[in-house]
């Protein structure tokens, strides 16, 4: 059951992530108009990722690609975290990191089917799905959190990444195995 953890980690990471954008925009006092640029963007990227993501995971497995997108977007947003004062630059940030993390809402899904045995795998979705509403409640709560705190968004994204890479790397070859 710990191997769903990386999987959940995800889904939780995408709500999390798309909950708190708006909240740091209104915070850095960035246009508004800037605010559906940037997710856009991020989207734009995964986009344009989602098919060569998918397939480098088929070749090298899905938990390289995981970790490889993870440990990428918390490098992008820790660099990022030095200059998130600059619209364009949060909007650059998000760009490439939507093109490394933007696939994970699939590849995690995909991924919990690899590890997930066949009889349990009603299990698994519908564990995913607990995840989606649990993500969907703490993203808010966490945009609540930053406009108390005075600390990166970015680097708190970097954070929640490297979070889901050290779980992908602990516990991501409990059934691969």
């Amino acid at each position: 059951m710990d191997c769903i953890f990386s999987a959940i980690c995800l889904w939780v990471f995408r709500i999390f992530f798309k909950c708190l954008v708006p909240s740091l925009c209104v915070t850095k006092r960035f246009r508004v108009d800037m605010i559906p640029i940037i997710l856009s963007v991020f989207t734009f990227g995964a986009i344009l990722t989602q098919v060569p993501l998918g397939a480098m995971g088929d070749k090298v497995g899905r938990r390289n690609v995981l970790l490889i997108g993870s440990f990428g977007g918390t490098v992008i947003f820790g660099i990022a975290s030095f200059v998130e004062h600059s619209q364009i630059a949060v909007a650059v940030a998000f760009f490439f990191t939507g093109t490394l993390v933007g696939s994970m809402f699939s590849l995690g899904i995909t991924f919990m089917a690899d590890l997930t045995p066949k009889e349990l795998l009603p299990t698994g979705n519908l564990l995913c799905g607990i995840a989606l509403s649990i993500g969907s409640l703490t993203g808010p709560l966490g945009g609540v959190y930053l406009e108390y705190v005075n600390y990166s968004f970015l680097l708190l994204v970097a954070m929640l990444l490297l979070a889901i890479a050290i779980v992908l790397l602990v516990f991501g070859r409990c059934f691969l195995e």
